[in-house]
């Protein structure tokens, strides 16, 4: 490989003379040789030269910092992505932590070369985070990623808040996970808000997107116990992936499936049996579908439709129908497993 023969070449020629140029010139090559390797599929290698790459320049920073902080910067966040591909999320959070106050010293001189890679490095670490099941960290690090993307987006609104969203839509996530459920609603909120706007100009790009924020937020005021803005979020969720379904049912029917269902359990705690029941027929039915496919995946999902279903026709005096529908969920449910509490 020519790559990997220039930075074999360069690595013979340090010699007294010119040892700071020689080393810059053997990271730059190691830097090239690791795109060089990930299109060929060897990640393992890319991170292998990319950390070969840091070494280097870690040593020239201490020297030079003024002149090989961004390149430090630049093979560190790299690094990163590279191990976060072999699933080595906290050796990546490791080299995330040593990449963010470098980018923090050079956002403060260049703020806007430099603000972006710094609040991508807060968001990638938010990720690496959530790898490991840190929530707490992981809601940290996305919090700083969204001030410094919410700055941005006020000033470049074209350029930046696509980026926005994606860091609200995760924080929303990863507060949902520690329970904090109405911070976590109002993360989405600005989120749904971005994304409205965005959706009008590029429907197909942003509307799934805004589908599943809608999801997230009436999930997240369920939880709440706001019940009536839920449902109303969640009725348009379903509106939206009404329309995807048809166009793409394979990859959007599971989506409006689960809307379907969050959306009839609403309606019925809302005292509204009559429209929920209309809307859980929808989420079974698709469920039914569903199974033929991937019956591991979506059997536990049908099972608690139809669970669910029938309590819902129970209340409205259908006992009958509910009996059928409870000795489908019977025949669904492989034994000793999927045991659901539906609403009552």
């Amino acid at each position: 490989m020519e790559t990997y023969t220039e930075a074999l070449s360069i690595r013979s020629m340090l010699d007294s003379r010119h040892p700071l140029k020689v080393k810059a010139l053997t990271a730059s090559s190691l830097h090239k040789l690791a795109f060089s390797l990930e299109k060929q599929g060897e990640i393992e290698k890319a991170a292998w030269a990319t950390g070969e790459a840091a070494s280097i320049r870690r040593e020239l920073h201490q020297l030079q910092s003024s002149v090989y902080k961004v390149d430090l910067a630049t093979s560190l966040f790299n690094h990163s992505v590279y191990l976060e591909k072999l699933k080595l999320y906290s050796d990546a959070s490791r080299t995330i932590d040593e990449v963010k106050p470098l980018f923090q010293e050079l956002a403060t001189a260049q703020p806007g070369k430099f603000q972006p890679r710094l609040a991508t490095a807060f968001h990638s670490n938010g990720v690496y985070m959530e790898m490991v099941g840190d929530f707490t960290k992981a809601s940290e690090e996305m919090r700083q990623a969204v001030i410094y993307r919410r700055e941005l987006a006020s000033k470049n609104p074209a350029s930046h808040r696509t980026e926005l969203v994606q860091s609200l839509y995760n924080l929303g996530v990863y507060l949902e996970k520690q329970r904090d459920f109405k911070e976590a609603a109002e993360v989405a909120g600005e989120a749904i808000v971005v994304l409205r706007q965005l959706a009008i100009s590029e429907p197909d790009s942003y509307q799934p997107k805004l589908a599943s924020t809608l999801h997230n937020r009436a999930v997240y005021l369920e939880m709440s116990k706001v019940i009536t803005e839920a449902s109303e979020l969640m009725a348009e969720a379903v509106a939206i992936r009404t329309v995807l379904a048809l166009h793409n049912p394979a990859r959007f029917k599971a989506d409006l499936s689960h809307s379907l269902y969050n959306y009839g359990v609403y309606l019925g705690k809302l005292g509204r049996q009559r429209d929920a029941l209309d809307v859980l027929r929808q989420a079974v039915e698709n469920y039914r579908e569903l199974i033929k496919r991937q019956p591991d995946v979506y059997r536990p999902k049908l099972v608690r439709s139809l669970e669910t279903l029938g309590v819902c026709l129970r209340k409205l005096g259908l006992s009958g129908e509910a009996g059928v529908v409870y000795e489908e969920a019977m025949s669904a449910r492989k034994p000793g497993k999927y045991a659901f509490t539906a609403y009552t």
